[in-house]
């Protein structure tokens, strides 16, 4: 089962680089925007990171699992 905290997460990042995108656009048409290209390029390289981090986790931790089983998880099961 996939961790909710997890999908949370990722979903604020995308929703971080969603609004940092479309920031952008708005400043770039010469429409008010009340912030600067700096704080954009700076918000946009952290919520990019976190995404790219958040993502390696997910999949190193639920899709690229191996599919052995440590030798005490196989060896308790068949005790009884």
């Amino acid at each position: 089962m996939f961790d909710a905290s997890l999908h949370i997460a990722l979903l604020q990042m995308l929703i971080g680089l969603i609004v940092n995108c479309s920031a952008y656009f708005v400043k770039s048409q010469g429409r008010f925007c009340q912030t600067t290209y700096e704080n954009l390029t700076l918000s946009t390289v952290m919520y990019a990171s976190y995404f790219a981090l958040f993502i390696y986790f997910f999949l190193q931790n639920y899709m690229w699992k191996s599919s052995s089983k440590p030798a005490e998880y196989t060896s308790a099961k068949k005790v009884h």
